[in-house]
This record gives structure tokens, C-alpha cells and sequence, in this order.
């Protein structure tokens, strides 16, 4: 059965002026409008006086237009399937204090309003997992042999060490000034120096101290006690920008991660590192998270600046793909290159053809890029690339089934007969 309603048009004005005793809203303020301010008996008599005039699906979605709020508008459809319902029983009684409603299965009949609900997706965009996974921690290992290129700078302690024909051990943290004091040497500066330069430094000044240390009958060693802090600002398009302080071993990478990384609209492969105002590294992750080379995780020095710009080209591709997804391309990279970081095909996609579905000024666009252009058809940013899968069928498949003593699909092989497949099926059954 399909109930045929009212005019919209003519519900409302009934509904928002014959009735204002009970719903109060104006003739334009349909949001107000509410189910339990009608009675039964009122909307009985809008029902019969309209009858057959739309149906009720689209009634129903008339009136959601002109702002009835989808609930109420269920619930008003809800309560009139009931009651022609019992109507055509005769069980109602026409009046809303004594009217009784019969039940009935409206779930086939009719629609059901209900309002969206938002849908919560992971984010698809290639290495952001890097710096929102909860079991990865980028902390700086302070428990590592000093590193040949670490640059000494004040509040870092520094052990100084003679072994040979002189023994002697000197420990203290280099001075605002970026001063070391060495026993029987005096002050010496090291700020700026790495520890290979400060070993130097240090040989060459305490030979005077030290001569064994000219025919190398005495040797010293530089090695770094407790590492100091440092402070990095960190700008652009992350999650936290601000100043931090880090140990003074902390790398790019480390301090990325302590912003909380890019935004959704950061860019992953041109992070700048910028130091005395001049851009001394650009850092494309793509290269670590890809094949784990790590050459752009550079450690840090005080007063750096890492700046995310948001990203320029950015391209999604679905389909029959290991890893679906968005991916930041640079200006002049492929199709073959998109291919590259979603890990290649699936086992069952068709490889003949790319679908790139491309935005122009006033609508989409379509192209069919073969295969043999993969590698030479440059993606614009938004575009979206799929791959079908291969069609589901043989083309060589031969099935026989009934009394042989083994059925089911053969290969198709040029020119066989009945007689061969029935051969391959080991021949007919006793009862054939």
C-alpha cells in the first residue's frame, strides 16, 4: 500500500495558521513546527481534506525544504500511516481523546527521515602516521660515543683526558663566554668548535703543560659529558608552532616530532631548515619513509628554524593499488612515480590504463592515460588517478559436469573435442 498526502503548500498553511494555538510559530518559521502540538483529529482532517493530491515521498521531502526539521517530519508521517491505518479498520474514533490506532508495518511503505551523521575517517595522506602514531617516539639517544661533528657550545660538559707518561682528567661545563677551564692550561675557547677541532685546540695549548704530548708520549681525548639545551623554533603549517627547547643532539626529525608534525595541509617533502637566515637543508621525508635513508635528519644547533610550507601538488589514487591514499608530488614527477609510493598494483589490476579524474575551471574532467604514458604524463595537483580490476571471467575455461567420474572446468585448448574433455574427466560413470 502507498499513502497519497496533501499538497505541501496547503499542510503548511493549515498546519502554521488554522493551528498557531498550539504550535506558535509563524507562517515562514517552519522549524518550529512540532509533532505533539497537533493532535490526531487535526491531522485527520488535513489528511482527508487533501488526500490523493502528491505522495507522500514527495510531500515529505517538500516540506524538509522549507525548513521542517527531518525528525518532526518523521515523526508526523509516522503517526499518520497509524492512523489511516485504524481508520480503515475502524478503530478510530475521530476525536483526539478517545482516538485508538491500530499498528501497522509501515517499514516497506513508507520513508524514513533521518538526519546525516558525519563519518569519522582515518587520514589518508601518505607518512602523516609518521608523527601520529602513539607507539613511535623520534627521542634524541644521549647515550651514544660523542659524534665527530657535534659542536660544542656554553653549558656543555666536556671531559678532557692525558693517558701516557702524564695521567690527569679535567671536567667542567664550557662558560657563557664559551670558555674551558683545563688544569695547569688555563681558560681556552671552544664555543662554535667540534669536538675534533676542540681536541686539537687542546693538544696544541697544553704542550707547554704537557711536552710528552709533542712526541706523543702522552695523549689527550675530548669526549662530552652532559649535553646541553637548545632552542629551535619551529613555524608554518604544524601542529604546534612555537620555540622549544631540546637536548643539543636533537635532529630535524626530532623536533618535527615534538610539534605534533605537518597539518593536513603541510607539506611532507619541502621542510626547510633555516639557520642565520639562509636555507641550509630542504628535507623531503618521502626519502626516509620510502627507503629509510636518513642523510635529511640533520642534528640541530641552537637558534635554528624549521619552517613547513603547505604543500603544492597533491594527488589521490584508489582503486586496485597496495596502499590507496593521497600523495605529495613534486612539480615534474609521474604517474610512474605515484605508482612508486603506493607501493605498485594490486594482484588483480588492470595495468592497461590509468582513469584521472582532473578539476578545470567549471567542472571535472576525464582522461585515459595508457600505460605506455606512465611515465611521462605529469599529474596536476587534485588529481585523482584509478585502477580498475581485471574482468571476472576466462578465456579458456570449459566446464563439464553430470555423470563423469570427474567433473568441473578444463583448460580450452585449440581444437578439442567432446571426446578429449571427457577423457580429462577420466570418462563417463557406470550409470551414464
Amino acid at each position: 500500500m502507498r499513502l497519497k498526502i496533501f499538497l505541501p503548500i496547503f499542510f503548511l498553511s493549515f498546519l502554521v495558521f488554522n493551528y498557531q494555538g498550539h504550535a506558535q510559530v509563524s507562517t515562514t518559521d517552519y522549524s518550529k513546527v512540532r509533532s505533539a502540538n497537533i493532535s490526531d483529529a487535526q491531522l485527520l482532517e488535513m489528511y482527508k481534506k487533501y488526500e490523493g493530491q502528491m505522495s507522500e515521498r514527495e510531500a515529505i521531502s517538500f516540506l524538509i525544504q522549507q525548513g521542517l526539521d527531518p525528525t518532526e517530519a518523521d515523526l508526523l508521517q509516522k503517526r499518520l500511516t497509524e492512523l489511516t491505518g485504524g481508520a480503515k479498520t475502524g478503530k478510530s474514533q475521530g476525536t483526539s481523546s478517545n482516538v485508538r490506532t491500530t499498528k501497522t508495518d509501515y517499514s516497506r511503505d513508507t520513508t524514513k527521515i533521518t538526519a546525516a551523521k558525519p563519518v569519522k575517517r582515518p587520514s589518508p595522506i601518505y607518512g602523516a602516521e609518521l608523527f601520529s602514531n602513539p607507539s613511535i617516539s623520534f627521542e634524541p639517544n644521549i647515550r651514544i660515543a660523542t659524534p665527530k661533528g657535534y659542536v660544542l657550545g656554553p653549558d656543555d660538559e666536556v671531559n678532557v683526558i692525558f693517558t701516557g707518561m702524564n695521567e690527569a682528567v679535567t671536567t667542567g661545563k664550557i662558560t657563557p663566554e664559551g670558555n674551558l677551564q683545563v688544569s695547569r692550561v688555563g681558560l681556552i675557547y671552544l664555543n662554535g668548535r667540534t669536538i675534533e677541532q676542540a681536541t686539537n685546540i687542546i693538544k696544541t695549548r697544553a704542550q707547554v703543560a704537557y711536552p710528552a704530548l709533542i712526541s706523543g708520549q702522552t695523549k689527550v681525548s675530548v669526549t662530552l659529558g652532559t649535553v646541553r639545551s637548545i632552542r629551535v623554533t619551529i613555524v608554518g603549517e604544524v601542529k604546534t608552532q612555537g620555540t622549544y627547547t631540546v637536548s643539543s643532539l636533537s635532529t630535524l626529525f626530532n623536533a618535527l616530532y615534538e610539534s605534533g608534525g605537518p597539518t593536513a595541509a603541510g607539506s611532507l617533502r619541502n621542510i626547510e631548515l633555516i639557520r642565520g637566515n639562509t636555507v641550509v637543508r630542504t628535507v623531503d621525508l618521502y626519502s626516509f619513509i620510502q627507503r629509510g635513508i636518513a642523510s635529511d635528519n640533520i642534528r640541530l644547533e641552537d637558534q635554528d628554524i624549521i619552517r613547513v610550507p603547505p604543500y603544492s601538488k597533491r594527488v589521490a589514487i584508489d582503486g586496485q593499488i597496495r596502499r590507496p591514499g593521497l600523495y605529495e608530488l613534486k612539480s615534474d614527477e609521474t604517474i610512474a612515480d605515484l605508482l612508486k609510493y603506493a607501493s605498485g598494483f594490486a594482484d588483480n589490476a588492470y595495468r592497461q590504463i590509468a582513469k584521472v579524474s582532473q578539476i578545470g575551471e567549471n567542472e571535472r574532467s576525464v582522461k585515459d592515460v595508457p600505460a605506455s604514458m606512465f611515465d611521462r604524463y605529469v599529474l596536476k595537483n587534485a588529481d585523482s588517478i584509478y585502477f580498475g580490476a581485471i574482468l571476472e571471467r576466462f578465456s579458456n575455461r570449459v566446464t563439464i559436469e553430470g555423470a563423469v567420474l570427474r567433473g568441473g572446468q578444463f583448460e580450452l585448448t585449440q581444437g578439442l573435442t567432446v571426446k578429449q574433455l571427457i577423457s580429462k574427466a577420466e570418462g563417463l560413470r557406470d550409470d551414464a
